[in-house]
């Protein structure tokens, strides 16, 4: 007598033919499902963004916190991609149901798709935790963190142990041909995880170095030496060049004098705040192994919270004569081959009696970090 589990496998969603009501209900759980993952997905993105973007670790930048995250995030980019997927191969399919092609290829395409939303969901959650075990253990040897280096040397040396048993070794090849085979089937979804997640985290650290606002100030004053003002909040330049022009008789242009600022002269100020991972235990071994765990990300600048200040008073009626004069103001700023190059041009009138006429008081800019 056969065996009636051979005779009647157990059917899937790929082998059902399901009804046109059963499969618009389907429809329609998983656009429920589309719409609040889309809300929860935009509300984290812009949560963790900001809440991470301030944090600096030192030295590494970045620690495991924006590591999960962005493994997190882009698994629920990719699910939600093809939750996406899938509804657009349903709605062909519904429209074959319903000019009754049962046998369309649409309707085996929507439930295959349905069929590999599960799959997806269990290799992602998969490389989420494979990704992090490495980036914890590249980091933390790194950093010399010894739980760490003790840890994954005693797997190792477990490993080659376990070598030397011949009935280890065929298990051990079992479960490597296995990891191939699955490598081999779903290389392309692994790309595009590993893709698409290292994106979010370069992101990540893109928002990380432009946190900070900087902006200057140039601020010119009527006083009796005639002082301009500067001020540079969290970026300087290497120099500043001015040029002192005097119009004479016949309105030229006359270059008065010539002065460079170096950063040095400035006068700064700073505050800094640092995030600092703290013990809870009282008892020295409980500190010890906190200092261990939290080693390589224990300390973190807040950039939003931080910030510089340079500033310099430059006295300047000794360069200006009676009558019409102009400043000329030139300095860049920039990170890398991306500089902003700055033309300031006021100006200034003086009379007989030494009374400055300024043409605009202050000059005030946001710089691109």
């Amino acid at each position: 007598m056969s065996d009636p589990t051979i005779e009647n496998p157990a059917p899937s969603a790929s082998n059902i033919n399901l009804s046109f009501t059963e499969r618009t209900a389907r429809l329609v759980l998983v656009l429920t499902v589309i719409g609040a993952l889309a809300i929860v997905y935009q509300k984290a993105l812009g949560f963790f963004f900001k809440a991470l973007s301030y944090k600096i670790y030192l030295p590494f930048l970045i620690s495991y916190e924006h590591v999960i995250i962005s493994c997190m995030l882009s698994s629920g980019l990719l699910i939600l991609l093809s939750l996406v997927s899938y509804c657009y191969s349903e709605f062909f399919a519904l429209n074959h149901l319903h000019n009754h092609e049962t046998s369309s290829s649409r309707v085996n395409t929507a439930d295959e798709r349905y069929d590999l939303l599960f799959k997806l969901l269990q290799l992602y959650t998969a490389l989420t935790f494979s990704f992090n075990l490495l980036f914890i253990i590249v980091i933390g040897t790194i950093a010399k963190n010894y739980i760490t280096i003790s840890l994954t040397s005693f797997f190792i040396f477990l490993f080659i142990i376990l070598l030397i048993f011949k009935r280890a070794r065929t298990n051990l090849r079992s479960v490597f041909q296995l990891f191939g085979d699955f490598f081999s089937k779903k290389w392309k979804q692994i790309i595009l995880w590993f893709g698409v997640t290292t994106t979010l985290l370069f992101l990540l650290i893109v928002i990380m170095a432009g946190s900070q606002k900087a902006f200057f100030i140039a601020k010119f004053t009527t006083d009796a030496k005639a002082p301009i003002n500067f001020h540079f909040e969290n970026s300087i330049p290497e120099k500043i060049i001015l040029y002192f022009y005097s119009v004479d008789i016949n309105d030229n242009e006359v270059l008065t004098k010539e002065l460079e600022l170096t950063r040095s002269q400035f006068r700064r100020s700073f505050i800094e705040v640092m995030e600092k991972q703290e013990s809870n235990g009282s008892a020295t071994f409980f500190k010890n192994i906190d200092a261990q765990i939290y080693k390589g990300s224990s300390k973190a600048f807040m950039s939003n919270k931080s910030k510089y200040e340079y500033n310099y008073k430059l006295d300047t009626i000794e360069y200006l004569k009676q009558g019409k004069n102009f400043v000329v103001i030139n300095f860049n700023l920039g990170a890398l081959n991306n500089h902003e190059y700055f033309n300031i041009v006021n100006e200034i009138h003086m009379d007989d009696k030494n009374t400055i006429t300024i043409n605009k008081e202050e000059f005030r800019e946001n710089i691109k970090r």
